[in-house]
Protein backbone atom coordinates (compact mmCIF):
# COMPACT_ATOMS: atom_id res chain seq x y z
CA UNK A 1 0.00 0.00 0.00
CA UNK A 2 1.16 3.49 -1.17
CA UNK A 3 -0.48 6.46 0.91
CA UNK A 4 0.73 10.38 0.36
CA UNK A 5 0.21 12.62 3.17
CA UNK A 6 -0.49 15.96 2.67
CA UNK A 7 -0.45 18.42 5.42
CA UNK A 8 1.28 22.16 5.98
CA UNK A 9 2.25 21.02 9.27
CA UNK A 10 5.83 19.23 9.89
CA UNK A 11 4.06 18.02 13.01
CA UNK A 12 1.16 16.21 11.95
CA UNK A 13 3.44 14.80 8.77
CA UNK A 14 5.57 13.09 11.31
CA UNK A 15 2.50 12.07 13.03
CA UNK A 16 1.20 10.10 10.13
CA UNK A 17 4.30 9.32 9.18
CA UNK A 18 4.84 6.91 12.41
CA UNK A 19 1.58 5.40 12.38
CA UNK A 20 2.25 4.38 8.46
CA UNK A 21 5.88 3.63 8.78
CA UNK A 22 4.70 1.23 12.33
CA UNK A 23 2.48 -0.73 9.71
CA UNK A 24 5.00 -1.24 7.07
CA UNK A 25 2.52 1.10 4.50
CA UNK A 26 4.79 3.16 2.36
CA UNK A 27 4.28 7.02 1.79
CA UNK A 28 5.01 10.17 0.42
CA UNK A 29 4.90 13.50 2.09
CA UNK A 30 3.93 17.15 1.08
CA UNK A 31 3.38 20.36 1.96
CA UNK A 32 0.61 21.99 0.06
CA UNK A 33 -1.31 21.16 -2.80
CA UNK A 34 0.42 21.81 -5.62
CA UNK A 35 3.13 19.32 -4.13
CA UNK A 36 -0.01 16.61 -4.05
CA UNK A 37 -1.16 17.40 -7.35
CA UNK A 38 2.43 16.67 -8.98
CA UNK A 39 2.56 13.45 -6.59
CA UNK A 40 -0.93 12.58 -8.08
CA UNK A 41 0.15 12.90 -11.15
CA UNK A 42 3.44 10.72 -11.01
CA UNK A 43 2.25 7.58 -9.16
CA UNK A 44 -0.92 5.94 -8.24
CA UNK A 45 -2.16 5.42 -4.85
CA UNK A 46 -4.29 3.19 -2.89
CA UNK A 47 -5.76 6.11 0.03
CA UNK A 48 -4.65 9.93 0.22
CA UNK A 49 -3.96 11.17 3.43
CA UNK A 50 -5.14 15.05 3.09
CA UNK A 51 -5.48 18.20 5.81
CA UNK A 52 -8.00 20.06 4.41
CA UNK A 53 -6.30 23.40 3.90
CA UNK A 54 -3.31 22.57 2.22
CA UNK A 55 -2.07 26.36 2.02
CA UNK A 56 -2.61 26.86 -1.66
CA UNK A 57 -5.82 25.08 -1.94
CA UNK A 58 -8.34 23.17 -0.29
CA UNK A 59 -8.25 18.81 -0.03
CA UNK A 60 -11.73 19.32 -2.06
CA UNK A 61 -10.38 21.39 -4.71
CA UNK A 62 -7.37 18.97 -4.93
CA UNK A 63 -9.59 15.66 -4.84
CA UNK A 64 -11.88 17.37 -8.00
CA UNK A 65 -8.13 17.93 -9.95
CA UNK A 66 -7.58 14.51 -9.46
CA UNK A 67 -10.88 12.96 -10.23
CA UNK A 68 -11.72 14.98 -13.72
CA UNK A 69 -7.63 13.67 -14.83
CA UNK A 70 -8.58 10.32 -14.04
CA UNK A 71 -11.43 10.37 -16.16
CA UNK A 72 -10.17 11.94 -18.54
CA UNK A 73 -7.25 9.58 -19.15
CA UNK A 74 -9.84 6.42 -18.55
CA UNK A 75 -11.73 8.33 -21.12
CA UNK A 76 -9.87 9.73 -23.31
CA UNK A 77 -6.38 7.87 -22.79
CA UNK A 78 -4.95 11.18 -22.37
CA UNK A 79 -3.48 12.61 -18.90
CA UNK A 80 -4.37 15.92 -17.53
CA UNK A 81 -2.54 17.99 -15.56
CA UNK A 82 -4.05 18.64 -12.61
CA UNK A 83 -1.31 20.76 -10.77
CA UNK A 84 -2.30 23.81 -9.42
CA UNK A 85 -0.97 27.79 -10.56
Amino acid sequence: MKVPVADPSRFMRNVFGSIFLARNIEMQTVENGCQASIALERENFNLACLALELGDMHATELLSRAHAAAYQAKHHGRNHVIAHQ
